[in-house]
């Protein structure tokens, strides 16, 4: 049985890795699936972290500080994948989002996309994680 919190913190996939414990590997995230393929750019780029029934293991540093200071002022709080949160988000209150480019025009992603057409994939995930939560 899952326990269903009322507030739950998230990311989109690409930021919610380790990317294979390489910090540079990160930037990879921003390519749009044009040339490379998507399911290479995950992959490669931002495989999903591992996780528990959609709970993660590790999360963005801003994420696991908010959870901290919630579960200290005694709320119920969970942090899951993107790809995982449907199990979690009916009993939800309140959906926490830690984003950095969500829609991609941070530098790198705008050299990426002027170099190979396309969205980012940090923009893709984005939405996708909106997509996500929209329907409940």
């Amino acid at each position: 049985m899952l326990r269903l919190p009322e507030i739950i913190l998230t990311a989109p996939a690409t930021e919610m890795s380790d990317h294979h414990g390489k910090e540079f590997l990160g930037f990879g995230t921003c390519a749009p699936p044009t040339v490379i393929p998507s399911w290479f750019i995950k992959a490669f780029f931002y495989p999903k972290i591992k996780c528990k029934n959609g709970v993660v293991t590790q999360a963005p540093y801003g994420l696991r500080k908010i959870e901290s200071i919630l579960m200290d002022e005694g709320f119920d709080v969970i942090t899951v994948h993107p790809y995982d949160i449907g199990k979690y988000i009916e009993k939800a209150k309140i959906v926490g989002i830690s984003v950095m480019d969500p829609l991609g025009f941070g530098p790198v992603s705008v050299t990426f996309t002027t170099l190979l057409g396309g969205e980012p994939s940090t923009k893709i995930e984005f939405v996708d994680l909106m997509r996500r939560i929209m329907p409940f």
